[in-house]
């Protein structure tokens, strides 16, 4: 029940978890796209070229990395020249469900993935980092140790190294991180630090002298190591609260047994497990979606019956009114008393719907006698009798 309730919230937000991205347009020089990918350093690993709309490439800090390695000029380097233009895309027509993305960013192992419309438009992006925080798998990733997922061939070099060689050794390996450090006695790597593509886009939009630069003086340290045995889901949390991509992962005498990535974290995520629970989370969903119509109904339709019993009610009420206000105003317009009697007994009569009503004279001596009467057609006249009525006793009432 835990598990399912963790992705409640995924039917409850939008189908896909895409951002807004960065775009530039093709003439953009290089320099430029750094500044921007420095500013947005927290947010965002690449940006999208676009012209009116229509996607024409993605430039990555890996893209920027390389060139970095090769000591290219990025002041005279313009965009349209690096830019990747076979791209990997999905229509936002075609994206179903999110479970769609994550197996088209594995297939063809990449960590953004425009979105487009009909018209080839850009919509947005999807990044491995968007998808962890709409997922928030943390009832997969807290049984799952780090272990399991993290990369074991870690490629780390010392801290004399030059930013050049640093940036070579990324775009050679094709990896997103270089760790600082030296072997010990028993030739196990004692990590100090470590520089990132996002250091290396920083560091670049600074101007810096890479060739003059070694890794010792710039590289992160001191480094955060994680434990072979911890979850990943308390390491997806660690990500999330310092923005960072990976973490170093040690023994508790600190040496260095392997690297964890946020590429790590979504390959850990069972995609059957999810979609089967997002899809029984729908069906319940829909279940209580019947259940509330229903609901609504049965309290609409016993509500139309008190308001009707009450509209019934009170049009017997003002039809009372109604009657007995007549009947005050024929009494008062009576001339006689004799005609004032009978008209009363007549209307009371009709009022309460009795075969009899009278009005009988009561003497000094306890006699009393009937003086005014209106009847059925069918019953027989008291007038001027002595009725005995049922339950009373006229010759004990006391007259005042």
């Amino acid at each position: 029940m835990e598990l399912k309730e963790s992705y409640l919230s995924c039917l409850q937000q939008s189908s896909l978890p895409i951002q807004n991205p960065l775009t530039v347009n093709k003439g953009m020089a290089l320099v430029d796209v750094v500044s921007l990918l420095n500013t947005n350093i927290n947010k965002h690993s690449c940006v999208l070229v676009e012209e009116k709309g229509q996607l024409l490439g993605l430039i990555t800090e890996r893209d920027l990395v390389k060139l970095a390695a090769n000591g290219q000029d990025l002041r005279e380097i313009t965009v349209d020249t690096v830019m990747t233009k076979n791209l990997i895309t999905m229509k936002a027509s075609e994206a179903k469900d999110i479970f769609t993305v994550i197996k088209k960013l594995r297939c063809h192992h990449s960590r953004n993935l425009p979105i487009l419309d009909n018209n080839n438009k850009i919509v947005g992006v999807v990044t491995v980092n968007s998808i962890l925080t709409f997922l928030k798998p943390a009832d997969i990733l807290k049984y799952r140790q780090i272990a399991e997922v993290m990369s074991k061939n870690v490629i780390y070099t010392d801290g004399h190294t030059s930013l050049t060689d640093i940036a070579k050794l990324m775009a050679t390996h094709k990896i997103s991180c270089v760790v600082i450090g030296e072997k010990n006695n028993n030739q196990q790597v004692i990590a100090r630090g470590i520089i990132t593509e996002r250091d290396i886009v920083r560091l670049h939009a600074q101007g810096l002298p890479f060739d003059e630069l070694q890794a010792q003086t710039v590289m992160s340290t001191p480094l955060k190591m994680v434990q072979p045995e911890e979850s990943l889901w308390s390491i997806q949390v660690h990500m999330q609260q310092h923005r960072i991509r990976r973490l170093a992962v040690g023994n508790s005498q600190g040496e260095l047994l392997g690297i964890v990535t946020e590429t790590d974290l979504v390959r850990a995520v069972d995609l059957t497990t999810l979609q089967n629970i997002v899809e029984i989370l729908q069906e319940e969903v829909e279940e209580l979606k019947d259940e509330k119509i229903k609901l609504l109904n049965r309290l609409n339709q016993e509500l139309q019956i008190e308001v009707n019993q009450s509209k019934t009610k009170l049009q017997a009420e003002q039809e009372k009114e109604h009657l007995l206000a007549s009947v005050a105003l024929r009494i008062r317009q009576s001339v006689s008393l004799q005609t004032i009697l009978q008209n009363t007994v007549t209307e009371v009569r009709q009022l309460l719907d009795n075969e009899r009503v009278v009005i009988s004279r009561y003497n000094c001596d306890g006699t009393h006698q009937v003086v005014v009467e209106s009847v059925n057609k069918c019953e027989l006249s008291l007038l001027g009798e002595t009725p005995a009525i049922v339950g009373i006793n006229f010759d004990q009432i006391q007259l005042i």
